[in-house]
């Protein structure tokens, strides 16, 4: 008898403990990330201070120094951008679910498909959105890394996770979006996730900001990478990939 509740005791505590471990390794797994936000929220409520003053434009001052800046733009300097009601999403045949073979637009609402990564040998592909704090905080990163390796086969490419509503294009994302990408001058290709890449790639991410490497066709290279990281520590990952 006591044998066995000495057998039940200590089946307990390695129970406890699994748990335990499993929470800290969950929390570890979550620092620096965020939950990905389900498409079918609408509430802008739940955006972070951040991407709340993104979208009402800051202060005062920070307005009237986007305005000078952008008067000094030459109009044809100046990214142009279609009507978000204009959007028109090229249909997709049989897409692979990965980034090997899918069709969908750009934030400017430009075709796009996997080829945009043939320029490259290597290009990093980071899934973010504009709720998420820890994403936009390291988007200047990878801007300032995209133009420092360009020169050695490297290229970034943004997929932007939450610009949809029930599969939907949702217009205030997509204008929220285009703001974070002006602050935080992340001026590579930004992507708005085509059906194809909803129903795959993007249903295997939870958190973000989420980051993969991908050959010249697409292939992903290596394991995904969960969570931000520094200009630093991207860097050494760029550095493993392009040698």
């Amino acid at each position: 008898m006591i044998s066995r509740k000495i057998d039940l005791y200590n089946k307990s505590r390695r129970a406890l403990t699994l748990i335990l471990v499993g929470a800290l390794l969950l929390s570890l797994l979550l620092a620096g990330g965020c939950a990905k936000k389900d498409d079918s929220q609408s509430d802008l409520d739940n955006h972070s201070s951040v991407t709340n003053e993104q979208q009402t434009g800051g202060s005062a001052g920070e307005d009237a120094s986007d305005a000078d800046e952008e008067e000094s733009l030459a109009e044809g300097d100046k990214p142009q951008m279609l009507p978000v009601t204009d959007y028109e999403f090229p249909e997709e045949s049989s897409p692979s679910g990965d980034m090997t073979k899918f069709k969908t637009l750009n934030i400017m609402g430009e075709p796009v498909d996997q080829t945009i990564f043939a320029a490259n040998k290597v290009t990093l592909v980071n899934f973010w959105g504009t709720f998420c704090t820890p994403c936009l905080e390291e988007l200047p990163f990878l801007a300032e890394l995209n133009k420092q390796y360009k020169n050695r086969g490297f290229g970034v490419v943004g997929v932007i996770v939450d610009v949809k509503n029930g599969g939907s294009l949702d217009v205030d994302q997509v204008n929220i979006a285009k703001t974070a990408i002006l602050n935080t001058g992340a001026d590579y290709p930004q992507l708005i996730p085509s059906q194809g890449l909803d129903e795959g790639i993007l249903g295997l991410i939870s958190y973000i900001p989420y980051t993969i490497f991908v050959d010249s066709k697409g292939k992903q290279i290596g394991e995904g990478m969960v969570g931000a990281r520094s200009k630093a520590e991207w860097e050494t990952e760029i550095k493993k990939h392009i040698q």
